[in-house]
């Protein structure tokens, strides 16, 4: 691999510094941290950092598109940019990865590296181990994924309050159980991903009112509406590389269009919080 070209990688900390990294095509990357089975995110980072710009086809459009959401949801900033063509939905595009984007993907690289040389030095013996590091790194269905960092934890008889401000300073709030605030070891600062299904989530033509004084409320512009049967899937742009979705019927998707604010809308006892390893 040593004869692969090396690209400049924007330093992650200081973008005006640049790292000598060597990009590898994805046919000569082996192991599980390289297109791993079935881990679509990682799949497409990668493919990604192999051009400047990946041509996607019309029917891995979709695919590529909540690839790109998903890691800048899980990253807390902008990893993947997505540009649709012209024919609108349905159509392809092309996944760009940004400078911060292209060095993880390169660090995806190092890792799939290692793995292979460790199977080297030691014969395969710890191949059942990696095997069940994947079967463990369990992944998720839910469409709305966030992460941030802990800012409070307010303890109650029944039910813990968690404050979680995600990337541009918005709040979220978690109701856990005492016992999920022990075993996860919940105090200010520590990083969480918080996951919230899209089944649990209403989508609102105003942020304010009384109805909804006790759910979290995101803000944001209404980026597209997919329909599926009698689903609409209502996705909205929240800015500072976050996304929302919320599920809906016909009739409640009806007011809304792709351009308009909207906000979405769940009960803190909606959201599932992990921990970032």
């Amino acid at each position: 691999m040593n004869d692969q070209p090396v690209s400049e990688i924007a330093d992650q900390l200081s973008p005006d510094r640049v790292t000598p990294l060597r990009l590898y095509p994805v046919a000569g990357i082996p192991g599980p941290f390289a297109v791993a089975a079935g881990h679509d995110r990682l799949a497409w980072l990668e493919r990604a950092a192999v051009a400047d710009a990946l041509a996607v086809g019309a029917e891995a459009a979709g695919e590529a598109r909540r690839a790109a959401e998903e890691l800048n949801n899980l990253a807390g900033e902008r990893l993947a940019e997505w540009e649709a063509e012209d024919g609108g939905e349905g159509s392809g595009g092309r996944l760009r990865l940004t400078p911060r984007g292209r060095r993880l993907a390169m660090v995806l690289v190092a890792l799939a590296e290692e793995r292979q040389l460790l199977r080297q030095r030691c014969g395969g013996h710890f191949d059942g181990d990696l095997q069940l590091l994947e079967r463990v790194a369990v992944r998720t269905s839910a469409r709305n994924q966030f992460c941030g960092r802990v800012q409070a934890v307010e303890q109650g008889p029944l039910l813990d309050q968690v404050l979680l401000a995600l990337p541009g300073g918005r709040l979220l709030r978690a109701s856990v159980t005492p016992e999920s605030t022990r075993c996860l070891g919940l105090a200010p600062g520590l990083e969480l991903v918080a996951l919230v299904k899209a089944s649990a989530t209403l989508v609102l033509g105003s942020g304010g009112g009384s109805d909804y004084a006790d759910y979290n409320r995101l803000g944001g512009i209404v980026q597209r509406i997919q329909e599926s049967g009698e689903r609409r899937e209502i996705v909205v742009d929240l800015g500072h590389g976050l996304t929302g979705v919320a599920n809906a019927g016909a009739d409640l998707a009806e007011p809304f269009a792709p351009g308009q604010p909207a906000w979405i809308a769940f009960r803190p006892s909606a959201v599932l919080l992990g921990l970032v390893s």
